[in-house]
């Protein structure tokens, strides 16, 4: 099962093994848009800071949306920082 985006270029190559390369080279540049995405979004949760006049809800929504991307995104946020 392969992305459907991908079909036409894969029916074109001749072996399983050149497939296999192509499939495994889209994959590692899926995984690098995701950590600089992850990074991105941990940066902004490390400089977050109260806006005037937020409420404590609000921001408090605000940190736990950037959690849940990063976690969507397959790392965690666990180190406390100070």
């Amino acid at each position: 099962a392969v992305p459907a985006d991908m079909l036409g270029s894969l029916a074109r190559k001749r072996t399983a093994r050149s497939v296999w390369e192509a499939v495994k080279t889209v994959r590692v540049g899926v995984q690098r848009v995701r950590d600089a995405n992850a990074k991105q979004l941990l940066k902004e949760f490390n400089d977050n800071a109260f806006k005037a006049g937020e409420s404590v809800d609000d921001f408090s929504l605000h940190i736990v949306g950037l959690t849940n991307q990063v976690r969507i995104l397959g790392w965690n946020i666990t180190t406390p920082r100070s």
